[in-house]
């Protein structure tokens, strides 16, 4: 039997951060004012460290889990949808 759900005290937040944005064809004038995507994404942290987050959106009974990692330096917005629960004895 695997782990098919999120870890006993995980956060679940509503995270927007940016991201790159390329390829389009643009006339130089207008390179300055190029602005980078935005995204949001609605997941548990399953991992976090300094340099990345891991936010899991979705789990299967195999142990696959649906996730996206967010590089922490493009993070805008952390909202918290859910607290952790407190420790019970």
């Amino acid at each position: 039997m695997t782990d098919d759900k999120p870890r006993k005290n995980s956060e679940l937040l509503w995270i927007i951060w940016q991201d790159a944005v390329g390829g389009d064809r643009i006339h130089r004038d207008d390179i300055a004012t190029s602005k980078l995507a935005v995204n949001t994404n609605l997941g548990w942290i399953e991992h976090e460290n300094d340099d990345r987050v891991v936010l899991c959106h979705g789990f299967g009974n195999t142990g696959e889990h649906e996730h996206t990692t967010i590089p922490t330096g493009d993070i805008l917005q952390r909202i918290p949808v859910q607290k952790r629960r407190a420790k019970q004895c």
